[in-house]
């Protein structure tokens, strides 16, 4: 004869017929206890896993559970070689085969050939004349053999065609403006004109000094300077040395 049971909502131990007490709650959820005990425990809101008599607190501590399989016998792990970059895993097998002399003797003439190597890379690249760091800028031409940008000048001179697009009041010597000619961009200073001063519209020759380095122009070059909203045009058509901005102002011939 089977005898139904139920299972106490805190002990978790069966409840035979006739046994326990019931408990409905608010929300009609029905639990049931195997003694008042258990009832009391529950709504002092002490948790079964604290108490030792309790299946929740055996099965947390694993009690009464009989291990299953015993010890996993352990599994020996396996070596295994496996070729590397550059080499293959028979240049491996024959290299760890070799005899200590011979690899040593076979290693010693692979640093000499290496170091022999290094030194003619060396000698080939002392050989070659260095250009000295801002000797050449971004976008200068070189002459064979290095050394400083070939036409470099400090000065130059615009020709008639020197027109002062907009300027607020006057240029005079001593005038400096950011000058723009191909990939050139550098300030240069107004050291002569063939006249006293020049306003918009005016023309004149001009004769320009880099402030800061020289560069590489050519004859027959279009340059534009500005300096905030003022804007001149003109054409290089002569480059002078330090002497000639010794020298007085020129005075523009008819």
């Amino acid at each position: 004869m089977v005898i139904k049971t139920d299972l106490c909502n805190y002990t978790e131990y069966r409840i035979y017929p006739g046994h326990g007490q019931k408990f409905v709650a608010k929300d009609a959820k029905v639990n049931f206890f195997i003694s008042a005990k258990a009832d009391s425990l529950y709504h002092q809101r002490i948790k079964p896993v604290k108490l030792r008599w309790t299946q929740a607190w055996r099965r947390q501590n694993k009690k009464g559970k009989v291990e299953e399989g015993g010890k996993k016998k352990a599994r020996k792990a396996q070596k295994f070689q496996k070729a590397i970059v550059g080499m293959s895993l028979d240049d491996l097998k024959k290299k760890k085969a070799m005899r200590p002399e011979l690899r040593q003797a076979r290693e010693q003439a692979a640093k000499e050939a290496k170091a022999k190597q290094q030194a003619d890379k060396k000698k080939a690249s002392s050989s070659k004349p260095a250009v000295a760091k801002g000797k050449a800028d971004k976008g200068a031409k070189l002459p064979k053999g290095g050394g400083a940008p070939a036409g470099g000048s400090k000065n130059f001179k615009g020709n008639k065609q020197v027109v002062i697009l907009h300027h607020a009041t006057t240029i005079r010597e001593g005038y400096q403006a950011m000058i723009h000619c191909g990939i050139i961009r550098q300030c240069a200073a107004v050291k002569n004109m063939s006249c006293e001063l020049l306003r918009s519209g005016d023309k004149a020759i001009v004769t320009f000094r880099w402030c800061y380095h020289a560069e590489y122009v050519c004859l027959g070059e279009t340059l534009l300077f500005r300096e905030g909203r003022t804007k001149g045009l003109g054409k290089i058509v002569e480059l002078v040395d330090d002497a000639f901005c010794a020298t007085s102002r020129e005075v523009e011939k008819p």
